[in-house]
């Protein structure tokens, strides 16, 4: 988990080729202001938010100093949530694969065909779930922020996260993050070898019902107040698996 504090009005600018817009180089204020938590699993997306952040707003995510000042604190005080999450699949293969520097996810699948792939697959997804369960069910304001509704409709989720951090943007906010918002730490992969073909019996069904469960709780979450989706990736994984029951039901 990891703070967000407000930044400096002060920027180090950077002009993106072809565009008037500038990448802004945040600078933590230097007192400490109320925290917002980021929380995501690894291979979620977060260091991608964080820089969708500042571009938008001004807000700098974080540093070596907040880190150890968590490290050092048993406890801290935690206003809103702002929860990001992924599709578990796409999110363990990617935390799976950081676990291998030495090889290339794009171009060696053998990494996948071993045992130590199949016992972190069944050990992290029973910790994705109690992870993501543990906050939506926490008594604070929770953003939900889906990785897929930032990849399908940047803008208005843009737009959603800023009211969230109750900061004011405008159209040319968001338009310059839409022209800088790849940053500089945008991991890119070419698969060549799909899900279905690493997430194999078992497997596949126990993190797909991880997912269906967490979605279960977010929409009870929602009837309770105090919280705020991103886009429609809730409102699919739901639909879908409705769709699932009624063809169940029709055999």
């Amino acid at each position: 988990m990891d703070p967000l504090r407000i930044a400096s009005p002060y920027y180090k600018m950077k002009v993106p080729k072809n565009s008037t817009c500038k990448e802004r180089r945040p600078v933590l204020h230097k007192h400490d202001l109320p925290l917002t938590a980021l929380i995501s699993y690894p291979g979620s997306g977060s260091t991608w938010v964080r820089h969708l952040i500042q571009q938008l707003t001004g807000i700098a995510t974080g540093s070596p100093s907040c880190r150890r000042k968590l490290k050092n604190s048993k406890s801290f005080s935690v206003g809103e949530c702002l929860t990001m999450a992924r599709d578990p699949f796409d999110t363990l293969r990617s935390g799976y694969s950081s676990k291998h520097p030495g090889h290339s996810e794009s171009v060696d699948s053998e990494i996948f065909n071993v045992r130590g792939w199949y016992e972190f697959v069944r050990d992290h997804t029973t910790l994705w779930e109690r992870y993501y369960t543990e906050w939506l069910e926490a008594e604070r304001p929770v953003f939900l922020l889906y990785y897929e509704d930032l990849k399908t409709n940047l803008p208005a989720t843009l737009k959603k996260l800023a009211h969230f951090l109750e900061w004011r943007v405008h159209k040319k906010d968001i338009d310059c993050t839409l022209v800088t918002s790849e940053g500089h730490f945008h991991r890119r992969h070419v698969h060549n070898i799909t899900n279905s073909e690493i997430f194999v019996g078992k497997l596949w069904h126990k993190l797909e019902d991880a997912e269906l469960n967490l979605a279960e709780i977010a929409s009870e979450r929602r009837k309770a107040g105090n919280y705020v989706e991103s886009g429609t990736r809730l409102k699919n994984i739901l639909e879908k698996a409705d769709e699932e029951d009624k063809e169940d039901t029709s055999l």
